[in-house]
């Protein structure tokens, strides 16, 4: 089991001025044969500005516009609490930029381009690495669909685990959109296929990655993935690893509307989840002491959480989640020694594993004038 840390609240408070457009929409015509074919240009997007406060010091990256959780309790030499020294801050990283292309059929499917930017950058915030104001590609995908509903999509898209393909989005306005409870926008690369029904859909998906990473020996990065979740090819003394880890997470969603109340809400087991922004990740279970081979176990998650809104001109809402760390199903090693270079090695991996449980509660509310929307919300987020 993982020693409890200190417990720490956070009151967090933000403005959110969003205007978001659609349109202008360009329409062509071109011909390779005598058969004229017409290409549609819709260009959308979004500005916003957020305004953020908050009474405690948090871990998050992009200077702190993505809310994990507080930093835990932490003293000084005279006792002082270190972290706790509150924070403001404004951006507009959220300003969105996207255009969607259609063209003429292609197999009897309706082709679709769409490509999506902001300016939020690379998220990396487990290698003290902060990259914001930089253009990043959200959504670059390809897609087709026929008409009984069956559509296969290629290329950069959000994890399918995150449920914006059937609105099943938390309404927060919290940039972290839930996490470390809920899954936030965490942007794949993937092939996925989806049939729908009129009240079920059927979904498959092989997924890569390439901003949201998965953590391990050498820091986060997509190689364990490449090489089949393989944290290591070759041991401290110089034997090749064979050693890989399964990991398994199941999500179940439910959505009630009964105008104007709206209500979701969520349950998820997570092993391993780091690339999803969830607690969580792996470590050893056994370590053979003639080859360093290393045998390696999940840390398991469950999560849960209710987001309700009440959908009308001036939009009130709350989310309410809790996350708790279940553990690992064998003992685990915690620390080793390198043989190598004699020198303590740590061998957990993943997000904040000392946290117990997050709790979160976050009342909000919107006010929607036209194209324009306000908002206002305070979150109490609390960390054992």
């Amino acid at each position: 089991m993982m020693k409890r840390t200190l417990k720490r609240s956070l009151l967090f408070y933000c403005i959110f001025l969003t205007l978001t457009v659609q349109g202008p929409t360009l329409v062509w015509n071109v011909s390779h044969d005598e058969n004229p074919r017409q290409i549609t240009a819709l260009f959308t997007g979004q500005l916003q500005h957020a305004v953020f406060f908050d009474s405690n010091q948090v871990v998050g990256p992009s200077d702190d516009f993505f809310l994990f959780f507080p930093e835990p309790k932490e003293c000084d030499a005279l006792c002082n609490t270190i972290n706790n020294k509150s924070q403001c801050n404004m951006s507009m990283l959220e300003t969105i930029f996207g255009i969607e292309i259609t063209t003429p059929h292609v197999f009897n499917a309706t082709p679709m381009g769409y490509l999506e930017m902001d300016v939020l950058g690379d998220q990396l915030p487990f290698n003290n690495t902060t990259l914001i104001n930089r253009l990043r590609f959200r959504h670059a995908y390809l897609s087709l669909t026929w008409d009984n509903n069956l559509s296969i999509l290629c290329g950069q898209t959000m994890h399918p685990m995150r449920l914006e393909h059937i609105n099943g989005l938390p309404r927060v306005l919290n940039r972290n959109h839930g996490a470390p409870i809920a899954v936030p926008e965490t942007f794949q690369p993937q092939l996925r296929v989806t049939k729908q029904w009129e009240h079920a859909a059927l979904m498959g998906a092989l997924i890569s990655q390439m901003t949201e990473l998965t953590d391990g020996p050498i820091g986060f990065s997509s190689t364990y993935l490449r090489n089949g979740i393989a944290p290591r090819l070759v041991t401290n003394k110089n034997i090749k690893a064979h050693k890989k880890l399964n990991s398994v997470s199941a999500l179940v969603f439910a959505k009630m509307h009964i105008s104007p109340i709206i209500m979701r809400t969520a349950t998820i087991f997570a092993q391993n989840c780091t690339d999803a922004s969830l607690l969580g990740g792996y470590t050893v279970s056994h370590i053979c002491p003639n080859t360093d081979e290393r045998e390696y176990v999940n840390l398991r998650v469950l999560s849960s959480w209710v987001d309700i809104s009440l959908r009308k001109k001036v939009e009130p809402g709350i989310f309410v989640g809790i996350a708790k760390n279940i553990g690992a199903t064998k003992p685990i090693i915690q620390t080793t020694i390198d043989c190598s270079t004699g020198q303590e090695e740590n061998l957990v991996y993943g997000i904040s594993n000392n946290i117990d449980k997050v709790v979160r509660v976050a009342p909000r509310v919107y006010w929607h004038i036209s194209s324009l929307t306000f908002g206002a919300e305070f979150e109490y987020t609390r960390a054992w």
